[in-house]
């Protein structure tokens, strides 16, 4: 069976799903028999397109299959040239491939139940674990969050600050000594996107203050 990747306009080879199963399975003997990426139903996405990565090998003389999860660059132009400017998928990637193993390498587990599985990364493409096989769920943007919701982003992003100060604390040096470039500032940087989003958002809370304290 030949390969099958016709379904995007997608940079994903062969030989990327290659090294995907690999750091799956932790081995090289396997044939890949199939893969096929499959844009979502629904643009659940912010500055990113999102699809599902479908990967069927031959293994031990048995047919497996895998889904993964693939974040890619933003079609829109506009939204590439955002990205762009704000060093957005640069910062991701590194988190990935830097920030966290550096994490792993230190024994430093905090992080273990809120991030996904990273397979693989190239300059436009994320491949991670399929959350989805967890239980996990794409929430609605315009649906109202549940308090419990709330308190979960809020645990995992103190567990995200708090193992920068694990890790400074166990290699005793500063982020930024290694991190400098992942640690700039990008969304205050005063290039033209920035300005126009912090406009949008300063003129957006100001009518919402309006609409709020009417009498």
């Amino acid at each position: 069976m030949l390969e099958n990747n016709d379904s995007l306009n997608s940079k994903i080879s062969k030989f990327d799903c290659q090294k995907v199963i690999t750091k799956k399975l932790g081995t090289e003997n396997f044939t890949i028999l199939n893969f096929q990426q499959l844009p979502f139903a629904e643009k659940n996405g912010y500055l990113g397109e999102h699809s599902s990565l479908n990967v069927t090998i031959e293994h031990k003389r048995m047919e497996e299959s895998f889904t993964f999860f693939v974040k890619s660059w933003p079609e829109v132009p506009s939204q590439r040239n955002f990205l762009s400017e704000i060093n957005g998928f640069f910062k991701e990637q590194r988190f990935f491939t830097k920030y966290y193993p550096e994490l792993k390498k230190h024994s430093i587990d905090i992080l273990d139940d809120a991030v996904p599985a990273c397979y693989f990364t190239n300059e436009e493409v994320i491949i991670l674990e399929d959350m989805k096989a967890k239980g996990y769920e794409t929430l609605k943007s315009r649906d109202p969050m549940k308090i419990e919701c709330v308190k979960a982003a809020l645990v995992a992003i103190s567990k995200l600050h708090a193992s920068g100060l694990i890790l400074e604390e166990t290699k005793s040096f500063k982020l930024d000594n290694d991190f400098k470039d992942e640690l700039k500032e990008s969304f205050y940087a005063g290039t033209d996107s920035t300005d126009r989003a912090m406009g949008s958002s300063k003129h957006g809370i100001e009518a919402l203050i309006d609409l709020t304290h009417q009498d």
